[in-house]
């Protein structure tokens, strides 16, 4: 059985071009080209895939061939008409320096108790306070327009 796993992974990363005759209920990262080698019970080499089970088995006796796959896509489905699949975060903005993918840190995480709290020390959270002054700096200077 390991032998088998071992040739079919090895197939499928030979055919990642290929798509699964079986369309997934759900998007997925998945790329599974299924079994190459014949049934061990039958001789048949048309395999079927139940994602929900997570088994290959063959069309023609029902031999399991594999079992307890392991699906590596996504668990959730976009509902929305666009293509984003992102998942969390605010959208991109163009009108900031660094568009908006940053993270804030408050002052009361920084300051006094809160540094403590988080595990800062008194030097950490001075370099803290000094680098958030430059961040502010950076994002209210004026941008160079592009002509």
């Amino acid at each position: 059985m390991v032998k088998e796993r071992v040739e079919s992974e090895r197939q499928s990363k030979n055919n990642s071009n290929r798509k699964s005759p079986l369309g997934a209920g759900r998007p997925s990262q998945r790329r599974t080209v299924g079994q190459t080698t014949p049934c061990k019970a039958c001789g048949m080499t048309e395999w079927n895939e139940d994602e929900v089970r997570g088994e290959t088995y063959c069309a023609s006796c029902g031999h399991v061939a594999e079992e307890n796959a392991i699906d590596p896509g996504a668990e959730w489905t976009n509902y929305s008409d666009g293509t984003d699949r992102s998942r969390v975060g605010a959208p991109v903005r163009d009108s900031l320096s660094d568009k908006g993918l940053n993270t804030t840190i408050s002052r009361s995480d920084i300051s006094g108790s809160g540094a403590a709290r988080h595990g800062i020390r008194g030097s950490d959270a001075k370099h803290w306070r000094r680098r958030a002054l430059i961040d502010e700096r950076s994002k209210t200077a004026p941008r160079a327009r592009v002509t």
